[in-house]
């Protein structure tokens, strides 16, 4: 009777053990799933976070970007009207003053081993070479600047950036570009060309009208000068994308810090010119022993100490520095800062602020030229608010046509979410690479070549779903197509056997290609080719 008794309750027990077993992994499961939901929320909320503080940070970038930009064409331009007569100066330094600058950081950096052996084994002819194209394009951009009397002709003329940038590009490196950018850099051309034509339909002024220019433009600006300024500015263009595209091979793959490359190339642009106020000064009808004393005054002007007093020169005007202190060193101000938000919005941003903050920059620099208040201000024509209006539509047909039509597609439903967000993570690591490429005060210039080399890139690091699934099937030993076929042969040896009817003769041509993977029952399939006709077809997963 008692065995029975301790056989029930042991069985008691253990019922009793499993029911608080049970209990107790309940709750365990319970408070498992809680803490589980608490992660998931919390994992969204810090991703809803980082989103409001994502999107606030491109705002901020956004307005800074603006403002800066601004500031840095707005008195670009103003400071040109104290320090009309010394373009040369005013060239030295802007370009001089990166020197000391980006060397204050360079040397620390290279003391601590911050940056590669290999960026310094570079050899630095290449950045001779990079700093002779800079110089060019540079003090062509300063001297047509100093001379094209209207500010918003400046902006809009800039533009052929555009264009020109294109067509060595397709030369030089085979980049290619969509139909909407072409289309777009037609409609710039058209309005560049409506913007010009009271330059090539006014008359050439008389002695009287030349005597009679303002006091804070050069006679060297007067109507008959300036197509040949303005032309000078569209050719400036050329030598600036000819160093982009001489960096994108000489440096390759390499990476480089920016600041490395543009401290050396900034020092070889401000060594190269200084030759260069040679061939400059004679554009404007100056003696070569004018020169120096001519860089002299231009240093003293920056202090706003007047040196030109009256009309004996024969080809300066009185000099008025009494702003020029406040002027070039805003703009000096104004230019560095905006040059490193071009950085750090690449590198943390989108390029797409950067084109949104330049083709809004187009009609506002416009009409802030055109301001009463402005020093030497032009009223708009009914050409330049034309040519205004066409230029703004081939900028946003160029710029902003992909989007556009991203966008749509995406509304309707067309898109795939995963596809894009691969696409949108490859596109901007693509942009971070080209910051090498572009140099100081370019971006806006070399847009068409960087747009060209990011859809390059992207062809390079993204793969569609097609191309990631039949990598996928052929390392699984599944043909990817139908004319594709697998015949194993041996232990760890393989076979693919492709065959492809030739339209015109109804026959078969076959290539048989023996892979040897590194491990047995494992295949690596690199390149498969068929050769017909000449033609040869490749699958390279």
């Amino acid at each position: 009777m008692s065995k029975a008794k301790d056989a029930l309750a042991q069985v008691l027990n253990e019922k009793t053990d499993l029911l608080n077993k049970s209990v107790v992994r309940r709750e365990n499961t319970k408070t498992q799933d809680q803490a589980s939901a608490k992660k998931k929320s919390l994992k969204v909320n810090t991703e809803a976070e980082e989103e409001d503080a994502k999107g606030m940070t491109l705002i901020i970038a956004f307005i800074a970007m603006m403002i800066f930009q601004l500031g840095n064409r707005l008195f670009g331009r103003l400071m040109t009207y104290p320090m009309h007569n010394y373009p040369a100066f005013t060239n030295l330094l802007s370009v001089g003053m990166y020197i000391p600058m980006c060397f204050a950081y360079i040397l620390p950096m290279v003391r601590r081993g911050a940056i590669a052996q290999e960026q310094l084994d570079i050899p630095k002819l290449k950045f001779a070479v990079m700093g002779g194209y800079d110089s060019l394009a540079g003090i062509m951009q300063t001297y047509a600047v100093n001379y094209i009397s209207n500010g918003g002709t400046i902006v809009l003329i800039q533009q052929s950036a555009i264009p020109i940038s294109m067509a060595i590009s397709v030369y030089t490196l085979g980049a290619t570009y969509s139909k909407s950018q072409y289309m777009g850099a037609l409609v710039v051309l058209l309005g560049i060309a409506v913007v010009l034509i009271p330059q090539l339909a006014a008359p050439a002024p008389s002695n009287s009208d030349t005597q009679s220019e303002d006091q804070g433009t050069n006679n060297t600006a007067s109507t008959s000068n300036q197509l040949l300024w303005i032309v000078i500015m569209v050719v400036s263009c050329v030598p600036m994308v000819l160093s982009s595209v001489y960096k994108e091979k000489a440096l390759g793959e390499t990476e480089i810090d920016v600041v490395y490359l543009n401290g050396w190339v900034a020092l070889y642009q401000f060594l190269f010119s200084i030759p260069l106020t040679l061939p400059s000064s004679w554009a404007i009808n100056m003696s070569t022993e004018d020169i120096m004393p001519n860089m002299y005054g231009g240093l003293r002007c920056y202090f706003g100490i007047n040196s030109v007093t009256d009309y004996s020169h024969p080809t300066l005007t009185p000099d008025d520095c009494s702003m020029s202190p406040l002027y070039v060193n805003l703009y000096l101000f104004f230019n560095v800062i905006y040059n490193i938000l071009i950085v750090v919005v690449l590198k943390y941003g989108s390029s797409n602020i950067l084109w949104m903050s330049s083709t809004i920059m187009v009609p506002l620099s416009n009409l802030a030229f055109s301001m009463s208040f402005m020093p030497g201000h032009k009223p708009l024509t009914k050409y330049d608010v034309a040519g205004l209006v066409i230029i703004m539509a081939g900028l946003i047909v160029y710029r902003f046509a992909a989007q556009i039509i991203s966008v749509a597609h995406g509304l309707c439903g067309d898109s795939d979410e995963a596809e894009e967000t691969a696409s949108l993570r490859t596109t901007r690591m693509a942009e971070r690479k080209q910051t090498k490429y572009m140099g100081l005060n370019q971006i806006e210039g070399l847009s068409a070549l960087f747009d060209s080399r990011v859809s390059r890139e992207q062809n390079k690091l993204y793969r569609s779903p097609q191309q990631i699934r039949g990598s996928l099937l052929l390392k699984l030993g599944i043909p990817p197509s139908p004319h594709v076929s697998l015949e194993k042969s041996g232990r760890g040896n393989s076979f693919i056997e492709i065959s492809k009817m030739t339209p015109r003769t109804n026959s078969f041509s076959e290539t048989k290609v023996q892979l040897k993977p590194r491990e047995p029952l494992s295949y690596q399939f690199s390149r498969i080719a068929v050769e017909e006709e000449g033609e040869e077809e490749r699958y390279e997963p």
